[in-house]
């Protein structure tokens, strides 16, 4: 099920970062994750196939906001740096792109 490789792909590796943290370790985060990439509008979307605005995104921050209204007025187009994905959805957030991948 894609939930099940998303919890693996983005909060894994944040678990074993923290962990490293916490016991005084060397990061253990490197390369290039795992993920296939999303719908921009579908987030129970599995098949790039299927979906005509399927993205994969390089190094980028993922912004949830606590109020839906946050996110008015915010880009939907996965081409500009900063834009919105899942909108019209109760998983609706805010990607930043940090590299011009």
């Amino acid at each position: 099920m894609w939930i099940g490789s998303i919890t693996q792909v983005f909060f894994h590796p944040g678990k074993c970062q923290l962990a490293t943290i916490v016991r005084k370790q060397e990061s253990v985060l490197a390369g290039e994750g795992i993920a296939i990439g999303a719908s921009n509008s579908d987030p129970y979307a599995t098949d790039p196939n299927v979906t005509d605005d399927w993205v994969k995104e390089g190094p980028h921050l993922m912004v949830v906001v606590p109020d839906p209204a946050m996110l008015e007025g915010t880009s939907g187009d996965p081409n500009d740096p900063v834009y919105l994905m899942w909108s019209d959805t109760p998983y609706a957030h805010i990607m930043v792109k940090v590299t011009d991948e």
